[in-house]
């Protein structure tokens, strides 16, 4: 049986924050929490209009495309068949507040090889609830040789539903969410960064 230690820990790591079964804020999560598989891990927000829009992206997923994944869809990791698909699965999971687990496989290109996976998509509650959040973790064995490599689904496992008074924060998610205006922050090369703003009484991302 395959183990994907980088989503076991940061799956551990949400479990931790959820307050009595709710989703943690996005102010909650932090870099220093996420450590052991940030590589893995990339952040995302919602728009009912334009999908799940990636603010940060760990390296692993930088090699896996070949390119900066800031700013881009969720679905770019995606082959064209698999796009609706995952993005109903994201949208399911942040109007849940339930984990939402895939198994992913990408079909091997010339001189590759196949590429077996998972992502893991975890709702995350934001300042705005018109406007939630993701975090995601993206696992998967095999050589990457010549990116982009993307991937399609091969099976979603379902997480036991929650009593609905805990999810009373996804009301009204699917309203046209403000345009994001926070502006990044890169470090050279290329490499995107996961900021953390610390104050006394409240930890932001």
């Amino acid at each position: 049986m395959k183990t994907y230690p980088a989503i076991s820990a940061v799956s551990g790591y949400w479990d931790a924050l959820c307050d009595g079964g709710r989703p943690p804020s996005i102010d909650e999560v932090h870099a220093h929490g996420l450590e052991a598989a940030l590589d893995h891990v990339f952040t995302a927000y919602w728009s009912a209009h334009k999908g799940a829009r990636i603010r940060f992206a760990g390296q692993f997923l930088f090699r896996l495309m070949g390119m900066d994944l800031t700013g881009m869809h969720m679905s770019a990791l995606f082959a064209d068949g698999s796009r609706m698909e995952i993005s109903a699965i994201a949208q399911r999971a942040i109007a849940s507040g339930r984990p939402a687990r895939v198994d992913l496989e990408s079909p091997a290109p010339l001189s590759s090889q196949v590429l077996t996976g998972r992502i893991l998509l975890l709702p995350l509650r934001a300042d705005d609830p018109h406007a939630p959040r993701l975090l995601g973790v993206l696992e998967a064995e095999g050589n990457i040789v010549v990116p982009p490599r993307r991937f399609v689904l091969r099976g979603e496992s379902k997480a036991p539903p929650r009593p609905e008074k805990e999810l009373e924060y996804a009301h009204g998610f699917a309203e046209p969410a403000p345009a994001f205006d926070h502006e990044e922050r890169r470090p050279p090369m290329g490499r995107p960064a996961l900021r953390v703003v610390v104050r006394n009484d409240v930890s932001g991302d």
